[in-house]
């Protein structure tokens, strides 16, 4: 027989015990087994003469079909990107990073002096003004982590630029020609 002494739980337990407990997501097969019967069923009232073993098959490639021409539209967008890197060709645009770069050899384009279409427009997310960047860059200072950050991008260049009490880097982005700094 067992005479050692018995100690209490270290870990206290709240009353409710739902608290805190991650929820398990629930898939429903029957239920889409149900509407695919049901679907067929529809069809078949319409006197059309298709085995249900059909209708689950083109039902299966049209669903297929249709992911794949949405992929394609994702493709249609990567070449966007691909043409707007093209254009800004030492601006690095990856789709899947936030941030626009800078490098050492950047060139700016000439499609910043055209005379329409540059209207700034606001995003949620914040971001480093790029022509606060260029400057950086081009009098080889060491790049500050206190870069302005604006919300603001210029529609027709796709660019951050701020403008705000201290600075205007959206006028002088579109009106600066390189040798006038």
């Amino acid at each position: 027989m067992d005479n050692s002494p018995v100690t209490m739980l270290s870990t206290i337990h709240q009353i409710n015990g739902d608290e805190n407990r991650i929820a398990k997501v629930c898939r429903r097969p029957r239920e889409t087994n149900s509407a695919i019967i049901n679907s067929y069923l529809i069809l078949k009232k319409s006197n059309a003469n298709v085995s249900y073993k059909e209708f689950r098959t083109k039902l299966v490639w049209d669903l297929i079909k249709a992911e794949l021409e949405e992929e394609e539209q994702h493709i249609h967008t990567r070449s966007q990107v691909d043409e707007l890197t093209n254009q800004f060709k030492f601006i690095q645009i990856d789709s899947f990073k936030k941030q626009q770069y800078v490098t050492v050899s950047f060139e700016l384009s000439l499609v910043r002096l055209s005379p329409d279409g540059h209207l700034p427009k606001w995003r949620e997310t914040r971001s480093s003004c790029i022509w606060g960047k260029y400057l950086a860059k081009k009098n080889q200072e060491k790049t500050s982590k206190n870069l302005s950050q604006s919300q603001l991008y210029c529609v027709k260049c796709n660019l951050v630029l701020c403008c705000n009490k201290k600075r205007s880097c959206f006028k002088d982005y579109h009106t600066q020609k390189e040798n006038d700094n």
